[in-house]
This record gives structure tokens, C-alpha cells and sequence, in this order.
């Protein structure tokens, strides 16, 4: 579980990853990022439980590193295959994932595309 601490520095973390992808630490930090403007404690956990902290937290971090209207722009069609959306998540360096999943939070494809994902 990725975590950050608030140091005795004013308005400073130490963050704790506990991946080494990339996407997943961007994807982390952004929901640490999101909790530290939404939530002011001192310990910010990301974790997988299924609270509104949470959701709140992958939400913002979606958005942050992947917006809705950058991404419409970047993939240029409504029936986009998985070319596409690969490629949309190396412009936005952020999983194949979490391209398909705005997408469908979006409205923009129907839920039975997160099916697909292997």
C-alpha cells in the first residue's frame, strides 16, 4: 500500500511506493496528491479498501493524469481499439487501464469494455 507521511517541514511528505511501474507510482502519487488537498492528516494512505476516501482518490488521480477532453483529443474516434488505446496511455504515460476506464466512467464505452481487459 503506497503511503505518504507528513515531515516535520511544513507542507513536505515522505512517500512509500509499494510498485516499481512507473504508471503505478505516477497513479499513487496523484491519489496521495488528492487525499493531502481533500483530507489534512498526517499519515495518507492509498489503499485498496472501499471507502469514499478511495474512490475519491483514484477519481482525482485519473482525472489529474488523464483528462477526459485531452484524451477525446489525442484518440480521435469513437470506436477506438486497443492500438489506440495503448497508444493514448504511452502519450499519457499511464496504464492501457485507466485509459479504458475513463472511458467508460466517461460514457464514452459501454462498460462490457472493461470485460476485454486480459
Amino acid at each position: 500500500m503506497p503511503l505518504a507521511l507528513q515531515t516535520e517541514t511544513a507542507g513536505t511528505f515522505d512517500v512509500y511506493f509499494d510498485s516499481t511501474w512507473n504508471t503505478s507510482r505516477r497513479f499513487s502519487i496523484a491519489r496521495l496528491i488528492g487525499d493531502h488537498l481533500h483530507v489534512s492528516d498526517h499519515l495518507l494512505p492509498a489503499t485498496k479498501a472501499k471507502t469514499a476516501r478511495q474512490q475519491f482518490q483514484r477519481a482525482f488521480a485519473q482525472e489529474l493524469l488523464c483528462p477526459i477532453d485531452a484524451l477525446l483529443a489525442k484518440i480521435q474516434t469513437d470506436h477506438p481499439d486497443d492500438e489506440d488505446l495503448a497508444e493514448a496511455a504511452a502519450y499519457f504515460n499511464v496504464s492501457p487501464l485507466m485509459v479504458r476506464t475513463t472511458l467508460v466512467n466517461k460514457g464514452e464505452l459501454d462498460r462490457e469494455a472493461l470485460n476485454v481487459v486480459a
